[in-house]
């Protein structure tokens, strides 16, 4: 059986910029390439906002409607099956991510898409396909907060389906891959169970199809669209991921992505002309004749007297790229650290993230501070809510009834 694996697509990310058209446009080609799939799994994150715009969701429910008419040979086992469905097109199962996460009691948007019978949503369950003399079982678990994360999956207590091809589906933080808040109990790798064959966890935007081992054969498929100018987004390619049951993995690169471009600048003894000749030289020569601007990350480091303007630079360099400079560069002969103003990427880094470590307590505060850093102001702010509304409720704080929920209770769909 082939199964495609399509991860993070972020509808309506950077809905009123430069970028809008970038999710759609990367997740029309991925689906492309999987209408030939026997079943296709979603890990969460389709959407950018839990109530995402309805330009939003017109633009997606278009780009679901290239599967009608697709048919497929597998078939739902609804005696083994935690629900009973019916497909328009090919078996589509989707997990809702952290950015769609609503309380039980409030419908997100991935199970909208279910009601209009694009796909089926699983939270703590697990389906059982068919074909021929072959069974593939997908459970999932959807996004939940990270403090969370291992007493739901614990609650969940997934257990593989003998004489199947069984695949774990998250959408979590997990420690040694990215940051983990180390004053919160959440996912690690040891944490994880074992016995499947394939354990798929979106939410991490980078790929890396190299942490398979026998025990632990966990699968990052990295989202399809860049939403962070960090270094490992801007070296490693965006697309989809193949399951071949009989074979075994493979990456299927999008081929006309924006170009991301992350540059390491060493300035020392340049002039501010020089300075930015320099970086567009490297533009130049790193991104392709895409009529869309390049998507450029640059850290400009050295000793220099140029009066560097990071302003200024990117005014200059807006019509050729989309940019965002970091200055860490430092002034030559300073006899003292103060008589200096600190203006790195990091001091700032440092500074916001203490300020918050202040006001909320909630894991995500190091990823907030990337995004803020990185110029993903609609990603960090949609962060900073759902802290917020967490923050409030337990506290008290608030009396609205739009938010998540503060106990575990309201992240795990079960009778008890």
């Amino acid at each position: 059986m082939r199964i495609a694996v399509i991860s993070d697509q972020h509808f309506g990310f950077d809905w009123n910029g430069d970028r809008a058209d970038d999710p759609f446009r990367n997740c029309r080609e991925a689906f492309e390439k999987a209408r030939d799939a026997d079943l296709i799994l979603l890990p969460g994150d389709l959407f950018d906002k839990k109530v995402p715009k309805q330009e939003v969701l017109g633009r997606a429910i278009d780009l679901f409607n290239c599967f009608d008419g697709e048919t497929s040979s597998v078939q739902l086992d609804s005696d083994r099956s935690d629900k009973t469905v019916s497909f328009r097109g090919p078996p589509i199962v989707a997990i809702h991510g952290t950015h769609e996460r609503r309380t039980s009691d409030h419908l997100n948007p991935v199970e909208l898409l279910e009601k209009m019978g694009y796909l089926v949503h699983i939270h703590n369950e697990t389906l059982v396909f068919s074909e021929g003399d072959e069974t593939v079982a997908i459970h999932g678990m959807s996004g939940v907060p990270e403090r969370y994360a291992p007493q739901v999956l614990d609650r969940f207590d997934p257990e593989p389906v003998a004489d199947a091809y069984n695949i774990l589906m998250l959408h979590q933080s997990i420690d040694q891959l990215v940051y983990t808040d180390p004053d919160h109990d959440t996912l690690s790798l040891e944490r994880l169970p074992e016995g499947f064959d394939t354990i798929i966890d979106g939410h991490i935007h980078w790929r890396n199809l190299e942490l398979k081992d026998d025990d632990k054969p966990v699968v990052l498929p990295g989202s399809t669209v860049t939403t962070q100018l960090n270094k490992i987004e801007a070296e490693r390619e965006k697309g989809m991921v193949w399951i071949d049951t009989e074979t075994g993995l493979s990456f299927d690169a999008l081929e006309e992505p924006r170009d991301v471009v992350y540059i390491e600048e060493d300035v020392s003894d340049l002039s501010s002309s020089e300075i930015q000749e320099q970086i567009e030289n490297e533009i130049d020569e790193r991104s392709t004749m895409d009529q869309r601007r390049p998507l450029v990350r640059v850290k400009l480091s050295g000793t220099t007297n140029a009066a560097v303007s990071v302003g200024e630079l990117e005014t200059a360099l807006e019509s050729k790229a989309l940019i965002s400079i970091s200055d860490e560069t430092t002034i030559p002969n300073e006899d003292t650290d103060d008589s200096t103003f600190d203006h790195s990427e990091q001091s700032v880094y440092e500074h916001g993230t203490a300020l918050l470590e202040e006001r909320i307590d909630q894991p995500a505060i190091d990823d907030l501070v990337t995004h803020l850093a990185d110029g993903n102001v609609e990603t960090a702010r949609s962060m900073l809510e759902t802290m917020v509304t967490e923050h409030d409720e337990e506290t008290g704080d608030s009396d609205t009834t739009e938010k998540p929920g503060s106990t575990l209770k309201s992240f795990v769909d079960t009778d008890d």
